[in-house]
């Protein structure tokens, strides 16, 4: 009796209950399936909007952190970026039809002296039975650029491949529950490069191309080997510009894709990983001008094969446009309420249930959204429902049948009382015994009450005598 009412006192249904619910709130980052219920039912001003531009919500789980993004942009190309092409003229400097791994080294050497600080090579450095001393040749003047892509030749085929190592450093990253079915898989390698890169893209994929309509192409930029995701040569050369770690890279299908560094770039994308880029015809100069004119070297070269696809021919331009893509207008970022105000919250909260007043429950669930309007402070469904389950046990334990919770020791002890009757019972009159009867046959003894009975019949026979 007395635990049950030291767990239904008020200070108790006070404390416990909000002793549940902060360690629901502090436990709440390990139970991710409640976390993204409180993702789903965060209600904040632009999340029902009808704007294509503002849906985009850049999701920080650990931190309960929600940004929303004006991805609208204009093109003001801001990267100074030129493509060439590897043609029999810039062969023929070197007297040869193509070129060679020395060849290369020259080349390269000659782009970074001229002072370019990022190369983009769309031609595959692969090479069979060559030279470790020149391999590492190249090697060193690649690794002396600020940082530089190079393409490689990915296919689907009848039969699984390993998937390499070196790819390894070019998976973008995606959430545990994104559907990727619709991109585009790939299971094979095409040559493998000889030369080692911080980051991988894919050309130009075997039956997949860009889609291209009158005056737009829907560039892909991402394929899928079983489930990791490897970007094009356009989005590996974006995110080497950029700063972009592939850790830093986020793939949301049919949403966007966020480039995390300098700055951060967001490009719309559809369910298969492809986005529209406005169709333009360049005309792609030799990379012999390279040689001949190194003055007119620009920060970011491209390097790409003669009579290329107008995907590649295209090259500059597609990186312009989506680094253009970058948020115009402030975005509106809501992040959890402080933990000193939840408690505070939680303190609120508990003291309502205590009242029992339905017009202060109301109040309290009116708060849920007055708080993300007005202050942009995310207040978690999970800590108060706690509380409240808390809450509620306690009291339905504190109404229960004492006798059940009592233990033997615990039990009083009754003491015997005596009973008064209220009204006196007449005397019963005793059984009328026969001549024959054994106990009549008995010496009769007198009770005191037997001869008081007889002296009194005596008394009166001697008065009836004497009249």
């Amino acid at each position: 009796m007395a635990s049950v009412k030291r767990f239904s006192s008020p200070l108790s249904t006070f404390v416990i209950p909000v002793l549940a619910g902060l360690l629901m709130a502090w436990g709440i980052g390990y139970l991710p399936f409640l976390a993204k219920l409180e993702y789903s039912a965060f209600v904040f001003p632009k999340k029902f909007s009808t704007d294509p531009h503002l849906a985009l919500q850049d999701i920080e789980t650990e931190k309960f952190v929600v940004s929303v993004y004006d991805i609208s942009s204009k093109y003001r190309p801001k990267l100074n970026l030129e493509s060439y092409a590897l043609d029999s003229e810039t062969a023929a400097i070197f007297g040869r039809s193509d070129l060679t791994p020395a060849n290369w080294v020259f080349l390269i050497n000659s782009i970074r002296e001229a002072g370019a600080k990022h190369l983009i090579i769309t031609q595959s450095l692969s090479w069979e039975n060559t030279d470790e001393l020149v391999l590492r040749a190249i090697q060193h003047e690649l690794s002396q650029l600020g940082s530089f892509a190079i393409g490689i030749d990915l296919q689907r085929g009848p039969i699984n491949q390993e998937f390499p190592s070196y790819l390894k450093e070019s998976v973008i990253q995606s959430p545990e529950d994104a559907i990727l079915d619709e991109i585009p898989g790939i299971n094979q390698i095409g040559s493998h490069p000889s030369i080692e890169a911080p980051i991988y893209g894919f050309t130009q994929l075997e039956n997949i191309h860009p889609d291209e309509e009158s005056d737009t192409i829907e560039l892909p930029l991402l394929v899928r080997w079983n489930d990791k995701l490897l970007p094009s040569l356009e989005l590996a050369s974006l995110m080497a510009q950029n700063k972009s770690d592939p850790n830093n890279v986020f793939c949301l299908p049919g949403k966007a894709l966020v480039l995390k560094g300098q700055s951060l770039i967001i490009i719309p994308i559809d369910k298969t990983g492809r986005t529209s880029i406005p169709l333009k015809n360049l005309k792609t100069p030799s990379s012999a001008k390279l040689l001949e004119s190194p003055e007119i070297t620009p920060p970011i070269v491209a390097l790409i094969p003669k009579n290329s696809s107008p995907q590649l021919q295209q090259f500059p331009f597609s990186i312009q446009y989506l680094d253009s893509l970058k948020p115009q207008r402030p975005s509106g970022r809501y992040s959890r309420l402080p933990f000193w105000k939840e408690t505070a919250f939680l303190g609120i909260f508990v003291l309502i249930l205590h009242r029992r007043k339905w017009w202060l429950s109301t109040v309290a669930a009116l708060t849920y959204f007055v708080f993300p309007f007005s202050t942009g402070e995310w207040l978690l469904f999970s800590p108060p429902l706690t509380a409240a389950l808390a809450f509620t046990a306690l009291k339905i334990r504190g109404t229960r049948d004492p006798i059940e919770d009592s233990t033997p020791s615990e039990s009083p002890v009754e003491t015997e009382e005596p009973i008064e009757d209220p009204e006196p019972q007449l005397a019963e009159a005793p059984p009328t015994e026969t001549e024959n009867s054994p106990t009549n046959k008995l010496p009769k003894r007198h009770s005191p009450s037997s001869r008081q009975a007889t002296s009194s019949k005596d008394r009166l026979a001697k008065k009836k005598r004497g009249h």
